[in-house]
């Protein structure tokens, strides 16, 4: 789940200047902290809110509620659901009585609203809203209490500092001009998990749009500036154990190579996949790249990509990778990632080019031997054939290789799977960065459809990952 959980929301005119006296004006709530059990009221409020609000489910307080049913988390999970509904419910349904009576504490004031100002006019701003005849959102921001605490987020200073901060780019994902941007929020200290609620209109009706990208470009800004500290921390922690992983990869693979000249080949699987690859490339014509291959031979490189994948090796590193990538991506993304195979993980497709280049270096060795033994000239200096005998002519472009059974030990099928396992290890090396580091350099969007345009002037597919480098094989 999200450290920081944004939900949004939506309001027609009419009901917006009620909603912001609501979050200005409401009282900070008695908490009731008991450990007994849920009561069978609460059950069938907390049912009525989950059919009522779906999204009931991506709170805090949900989680908590789940992993412990007791009265005083089933009545957290009530007053943040109805808090966080408030804007959509009509005098009749019960749900507003529920707010009117719940018991209270102190005012801290006549209202907590907060804008570009400190001083902030409720009169005015509810005046505005009441005369704004577009949309207006709403959106809520939490944090649970430990990380409020220790991040400073538990003060309406702190939250106002950061929305000033982020103003450009709240304002971008909601395509709202920056001239015409209007915001106020308010700030509730709640017991375990203290939130904001942010109203934003536009000062011209007709700008402003808000859609799932826009909703999680604004969480990651504000998530990546809540926890720099913790997420460079993360990024740091990432870069030294990958570090970690190269130096036991190459120790790996110096003692795999060292293996490999005394002993037969371990993995027979690999070999004959790559033989039969070998075989196939020889009918290929035009470029030799993944992206240009047929259907068959693309699913015979995604199999030899599975199959190195199972190399304890690579599943180590890749789970590593996996685990790490899941850590960062969980603190600006509600859904968890999927675990594709890793011939299915766009990050490694350059394997797969890899994997071909290898296949066709096979190709012409095993061709070249086939040429050699059936070199005339080579038979009639060791006398085992008549030189008046004229040998049968050979098209190795057309010939198929022997079958992949006899060459699963020909040194040269070893030595190509042995560098299938280095440009694995080098693969791991260049994707060791964070997915979309918040801390390094993004390129315009712009830019970056230039570029896509030369390359597929160039001739290159959308998604063809070019040969990144591994042109050598291990230097050990």
């Amino acid at each position: 789940m999200p450290k920081l959980v944004q939900k949004c929301g939506y309001i027609c005119n009419g009901s917006a200047a009620k909603y912001m006296r609501y979050i200005a004006t409401r009282e900070g709530v008695e908490k009731l902290h008991g450990r007994g059990p849920v009561t069978q009221p609460q059950k069938e409020l907390i049912e009525r809110l989950l059919k009522d609000y779906p999204d009931t489910k991506e709170l805090f307080e949900y989680s908590d509620y789940c992993a412990s049913p007791t009265f005083g988390n089933a009545s957290e999970l009530i007053t943040m659901a109805l808090d966080a509904n408030v804007h959509t419910m009509e005098a009749g349904d019960g749900y507003l009585k529920y707010i009117a009576t719940r018991p209270r504490v102190e005012k801290r004031g006549d209202h907590g609203l907060f804008s570009d100002t400190q001083d902030v006019s409720l009169q005015d701003m509810m005046a505005e809203v009441a005369e704004h005849h577009g949309p207006v959102w709403t959106v809520i921001l939490s944090l649970r209490r430990e990380d409020a605490s220790a991040l400073g987020y538990d003060s309406a200073e702190n939250w106002r500092t950061l929305l000033l901060q982020h103003r450009t780019r709240l304002a971008q994902a909601m395509k709202i001009p920056v001239d015409d941007f209007r915001w106020c929020a308010a700030f509730h200290d709640e017991g375990y998990h203290p939130h904001v609620h942010m109203m934003v209109w536009s000062a011209d009706e007709k700008h402003g749009y808000l859609n799932k990208t826009g909703i999680t470009a604004m969480r990651s800004a504000l998530t990546n500036t809540i926890f720099q500290d913790e997420m460079h921390n993360i990024y740091v922690k990432k870069d030294l154990a990958y570090q970690d992983l190269v130096k036991q990869s190459r120790s790996a693979m110096a003692e795999l190579i060292a293996h490999m000249e005394s002993t037969s080949l371990d993995n027979d699987s690999i070999a004959r996949k790559m033989v039969e690859l070998a075989n196939a490339l020889s009918s290929v014509k035009g470029k030799k790249q993944y992206g240009y291959l047929p259907k068959k031979l693309k699913e015979l490189v995604d199999a030899i990509t599975d199959e190195l994948a199972l190399q304890p090796d690579v599943a180590a590193c890749y789970q590593v990778w996996n685990d790490l990538r899941d850590k960062l991506e969980g603190y600006y993304k509600d859904k968890p990632r999927v675990h594709n195979p890793l011939s299915k993980q766009k990050e490694f497709k350059a394997i797969k080019n890899s994997i071909i280049r290898e296949a066709d270096c096979l190709r012409l060795e095993l061709e070249q031997e086939e040429m050699d033994s059936t070199n005339p000239n080579a038979n009639e200096e060791s006398g085992e054939i008549d030189s008046t005998e004229t040998p049968p002519k050979t098209d190795s472009a057309q010939q198929p290789i022997k079958s992949p059974a006899v060459n699963n030990h020909n040194p040269a099928v070893i030595a190509a799977v042995t560098r299938l396992l280095y440009h694995m290890g080098q693969i791991f090396r260049d994707n060791a960065m964070a997915p979309t580091s918040p801390l390094g350099l993004r390129i315009d969007s712009k830019r970056r459809k230039k570029l896509m345009a030369k390359r597929l002037a160039l001739g290159h597919k959308a998604d063809d990952h070019e040969e990144q480098g591994w042109q050598n094989g291990p230097s050990m």
